[in-house]
């Protein structure tokens, strides 16, 4: 009987048989008949396994001959039913199969929302593509349609001379500067994501200093005051891209700051940050604009941007360059009081303390 307690099933009853199959003895009053082929399988090998049906249910028989100094005597047969391991193997699949259904709902949403995640931000990078594309495709409509009008006109008169065509000929001049212009910004903001970056101590005070000289030209020609509060503050970032920052700024306040405006540039030291700003006294920018003021071709004033030859990307191409060194520039601004552009910047503590 080890077998049946090796795989845990303790025997329901025994029976104990003579060599014929007779009934000597049972463990239990109501008396299950002998089973015939178990013995004669049992009489040759020595013992017999196997399962059986009663009343439907299975029943699990071991037959043992049974011998004294070598010699047979007889055969005890065990029985155990099976039907308390069928529950629980069929309790065990069922919990596996629910088991397995909750885990594939849990996978699949799972899954859904991974995925979500992963391709969100492809998702977002190809709209915003789209979204370029589009719109410079619809910049570049107005300058090409302008060239292409004019190329008409003179078409039509191949025989006057430049000067008696200055004017068209000068226009098309301007928005072939103009169409110069949008398509270098274009490239610029495609390729500041490639471009190489050294993150250095740079001083901004120089920085800022070397782009109010730059355009001191202009601003004198506008009538403007500009105004640099000296000072040294050093911050982590790519020079050259930092110049190009304030430059931007600088011009984004000559043009729409308007002649005779005051437009003041101060760097300084904010705890851990170091800070460039750039802030004019003209008619500031209306609030229901102020969100959209970096984004590409942006325009307050429309139609002061076309006259001054704005491509309407310079915030947009500034913000890339200073979010990309781990800075970040905000804009300050209240309607008829001016507006104030800020970067902000990782100060080089060690820089400072020399």
């Amino acid at each position: 009987m080890r077998e049946l307690a090796e795989h845990g099933q303790v025997p329901t009853h025994q029976l104990l048989l003579d060599l014929e199959g007779g009934l000597l003895g049972s463990t239990i009053t109501i008396v299950t008949p002998p089973l015939v082929g178990p013995i004669a399988v049992a009489a040759v090998e020595g013992a017999d396994l196997r399962t059986i049906d009663v009343d439907g249910e299975r029943i699990r028989v071991r037959t043992e001959q049974v011998a004294l100094d070598g010699v047979a005597i007889g055969y005890v047969q065990a029985f155990h039913s099976l039907e308390s391991r069928d529950d629980t193997a069929s309790a065990l699949a069922q919990m596996f199969l629910i088991a397995g259904g909750i885990g594939s709902a849990v996978a699949l949403v799972a899954g859904y929302w991974l995925s979500g995640r992963t391709l969100a931000p492809i998702q977002r990078n190809m709209e915003a593509q789209e979204r370029f594309v589009a719109d410079a495709s619809h910049e570049l409509r107005t300058p090409i349609a302008v060239v292409q009008s004019s190329a008409d006109v003179l078409l039509r008169h191949p025989d006057h001379s430049v000067e008696q065509e200055r004017e068209v000929v000068e226009g098309i001049a301007e928005e072939a500067l103009r169409m110069g212009a949008l398509v270098r910004d274009l490239l610029e903001l495609g390729t500041i994501d490639q471009a190489p970056l050294e993150r250095r101590p740079v001083e901004l005070g120089e920085i800022a200093a070397g782009a109010v000289q730059a355009l001191e030209t202009r601003t004198r020609e506008r009538g403007m005051r500009m105004v640099l509060e000296p000072g040294t503050v050093w911050a982590l970032g790519d020079r050259a891209a930092l110049a190009q920052v304030a430059r931007i700024l600088l011009d984004n306040a000559i043009k729409y700051a308007g002649e005779g405006s005051r437009v003041e540039v101060s760097v300084a030291v904010l705890g851990r940050q170091a800070r460039l700003r750039v802030a004019d006294d003209g008619p500031g920018i209306p609030l229901e604009e102020q969100d959209r003021v970096f984004e590409r071709f942006a325009r307050v004033d429309k139609a002061r941007a076309r006259a001054q030859g704005s491509s309407g990307l310079g915030l947009s191409i500034a913000r890339a360059i200073v979010e990309r060194q781990g800075g970040r520039i905000v804009l300050a601004s209240t309607p008829g009081e001016g507006a104030a552009f800020t970067v902000l910047l990782p100060s080089d503590t060690s820089a400072s303390a020399d």
